[in-house]
């Protein structure tokens, strides 16, 4: 007889439970309600923890603070965009540089745009 982790469908509690009482009626250990013994997906134990390290709200403030300095910022949005060290800053980095190229390249072509009309204006 083996043992694993079954989740409660009420509280949500886990319980261990034997293998010979999967599909059966039993009664939660926690809320004593009667609910059928079901082998989950995952098992609390089976999921790590996520252990990055998280951005503080100093460090934000310096990231915008630097990000008020021309020329500076450019380089340290990549310098933190591809440093893994932080990986939530890194990837609010890379989607601000996405965006930063979207628009350059919306800017060339309406402004492309803009400046064929005003030359066609021009010469009529």
């Amino acid at each position: 007889m083996s043992q694993f982790q079954s989740q409660c469908s009420i509280c949500h509690q886990w319980f261990e439970a034997d293998e010979n009482a999967l599909g059966q009626q039993t009664s939660c250990p926690h809320c004593k309600n009667t609910i059928t013994v079901l082998q989950p997906l995952a098992s609390p134990l089976a999921t790590a923890p996520d252990l990055s390290p998280t951005v503080t709200k100093m460090d934000w403030f310096i990231c915008f603070l630097v990000a008020c300095i021309p020329v500076v910022n450019i380089i340290m949005m990549f310098i933190w965009a591809f440093d893994n060290t932080k990986p939530s800053r890194a990837n609010f980095f890379k989607v601000y540089l996405i965006i930063l190229l979207v628009s350059i390249v919306l800017f060339a072509v309406l402004g492309g745009i803009l400046f064929a009309t005003g030359a066609i204006l021009a010469n009529s």
